[in-house]
């Protein structure tokens, strides 16, 4: 009872799958117009599906005629519907000629043109296989894997079964036959997946593992085989545990070899994630210079994926190219902690249109472990070059100041020793120096002005004498005409900071609101100093626009940034309360001395 019931299922089962996998092709080639041109192909297909629907035990006559008037056709059009190379119609309609020929003579024909049809049959074999490698998208290489994996997964289940029933197939009772049916619907769903929805799944994957389990199989057969004949021989009592053993032990090695074996037929030499990444690591390890880290990852991503290019896009320390730029380019971000450090893009293999969903993935991985390297690569030039624009600015300020020396202070000074030299001589000759001490008396007092705005230029006077509150209010109010609305609040800051602290402060804060003032079309501008956890925070919120998604830093930017890791601190860009942007900085109060 239990055997019908089996069949039944399995009956049901198929007729379920193939109908409905018919319907989908027969909608999809009615109402997608781009699939019109894959109508020979959704034919062939729909054929053979309504061929394992019959659900006959055994294939007779006009099921047989089915596979011989599609198989010619799904070889030379699928998955795409035409004829590639156009010359292929030629054998695929002399096939045709010989099905109709096979159907009408009852089979007869097949002893007479067998070997004739056996040569065609190897043409039609060749032109799939002249598509896939020359002229198929990558879309189409996807359709046609799943066509590949069909057929292995069908023809591997059909041998099993061949073997469990003793060389037959379909006539050991309703099991059998169960099995036989729902082995038949294999090939055909493969082809009809493949032509609908090829990224359903990731064939490559599917297709890798059925070719690893099927050499593994292959191989541990032959050496149980192999092993319990030889040992019949001898021993025939131990033939079977020996293979066993045999089995167990080269179970391990043979499952690995078979899984580079069909890395190496299904992904052609790339690598996968775990290998992918490994590679990368270690080549980011032998790269001496923190400079060289774009240059490794892109050569790693190349490499590993066996490319045509890649490219960094973004910032102007990790900007790179390898390779050239070809096809369908993909960009895949890469950033660190939130921040956006640079687009990856990146192009498709040499006679590819496009990237598939194994190709994302590792590069979404690459890229996840690329960006830390990458951000100590930024970190490392633009120290390299704040350091550079200290020291520029040191010899700037130093010119600056033996100038103000030389051309205001020094004449000034040789001036005064003139008037007391002067006053020195009419005293010794008795005669008036009050007009003379007048006069030295101006200008000692201009020379010490002279002085005071030396000094001023070095830092400002507010600072030491009102604190930074005050010297942020100074600066940000009354200088431009605009509705810009400035309010800045300070409480419980210490009643001296260290000098370097304060200064770095003030700049950052006025760097902020002229950004706020440019860019930011916003009409109230929130400025907040606070002392927590022995850092001075410093947050500047707008109104206004906010930060673009992409955000190309400029100037006013990068001097915040520079500023803030010239104290060891952090810079933080965010969405602000009021709605627009927003710059939170953080200085330590304890790392640099006042």
């Amino acid at each position: 009872m239990w055997e019908t019931v089996v069949l039944v299922a399995s009956q049901v089962a198929v007729q379920a799958v193939t109908w409905t996998l018919a319907f989908a092709l027969a909608v999809g080639a009615v109402r997608r117009r781009e699939r019109l041109p894959a109508l020979p192909a959704a034919a062939a297909i729909v054929l053979l599906l309504g061929t394992a629907a019959a659900v006959i035990p055994q294939l007779s006559l006009v099921s047989g005629a089915a596979w011989w008037f599609a198989l010619p056709v799904l070889l030379g059009t699928y998955p795409d519907g035409r004829f590639v190379p156009r010359w292929i119609a030629v054998p695929v309609a002399a096939y045709l000629v010989w099905a109709v020929a096979f159907v009408a003579t009852a089979g007869a024909v097949a002893q007479d043109w067998g070997g004739l049809v056996g040569f065609s049959s190897l043409i039609l074999l060749a032109a799939p296989v002249y598509r896939y490698l020359r002229r198929a998208t990558t879309e189409e290489r996807e359709s046609v894997r799943w066509a590949i994996l069909s057929v292995i997964v069908g023809v591997g289940l059909f041998a099993l079964l061949a073997v469990v029933e003793g060389g037959t197939v379909a006539e050991h009772g309703p099991v059998s036959v169960a099995a036989a049916n729902v082995i038949g619907v294999v090939i055909p769903s493969g082809f009809a997946l493949g032509l609908l929805r090829p990224r359903l799944l990731d064939v490559d994957v599917l297709l890798a593992f059925v070719v690893t389990a099927l050499v593994a199989v292959s191989v541990l057969g032959a050496a149980a085989s192999l092993t319990w004949w030889l040992t019949s021989l001898v021993l025939p009592e131990g033939a079977f545990a020996l293979s066993l053993i045999v089995v167990g032990a080269a179970a391990t090695p043979t499952v690995l070899a078979g899984r580079r074996v069909a890395d190496r037929l299904v992904f052609r030499g790339r690598r996968d994630e775990d290998a992918a990444v490994s590679a990368l690591d270690a080549r980011l390890a032998a790269t001496a210079d923190s400079a060289g880290a774009p240059a490794a990852v892109l050569e790693s991503v190349v490499e590993s994926l066996r490319l045509s290019g890649a490219e960094l896009v973004g910032d102007i320390h990790l900007a790179c190219a390898r390779g050239t730029l070809a096809g369908a380019v993909e960009s895949f971000p890469i950033s660190y902690q939130g921040e956006l450090l640079a687009q990856m893009r990146v192009g498709p293999r040499a006679g590819e249109s496009s990237l598939g969903a194994f190709d994302r993935r590792v590069l979404a991985r690459l890229a996840l472990h690329a960006a830390p390297a990458l951000a100590a690569a930024r970190t490392h030039a633009e120290l390299r070059d704040a350091h550079a624009a200290v020291l520029a600015a040191r010899e700037e300020e130093r010119r600056r100041l033996r100038r103000d020396l030389h051309d205001d202070l020094s004449p000034t000074l040789s001036g005064l020793g003139l008037s007391a030299a002067a006053i020195s001589h009419l005293a010794r000759r008795g005669q008036d120096v009050a007009d003379a001490a007048g006069a030295l008396v101006a200008d000692v007092q201009a020379a010490a002005r002279q002085a005071r705005e030396i000094a001023y230029g070095l830092r400002p006077a507010v600072l030491d004498d009102q604190g930074l509150v005050a010297a942020i209010r100074s600066r940000v109010h009354g200088q431009h005409a605009d509705r810009l609305r400035v309010s800045v609040e300070g409480a419980d800051l210490p009643h001296q900071l260290p000098a370097a602290v304060d200064l770095a402060a003030l700049r950052i804060v006025q760097e902020a609101v002229e950004n706020t003032r440019r860019h930011g079309g916003a009409g109230q501008c929130e400025v907040r100093v606070t002392v927590r956890a022995g850092h001075l925070v410093l947050t500047v919120d707008d109104d206004g626009v906010g930060f673009p998604e992409q955000l190309h830093a400029g100037l006013g930017i990068a001097s915040i940034r520079e500023r803030t890791r010239e104290l060891g601190g952090t810079a933080e860009l965010h969405r602000s309360s009021l709605g627009g942007a927003g710059v939170c900085v953080r200085l330590p109060l304890t790392a640099v001395s006042s």
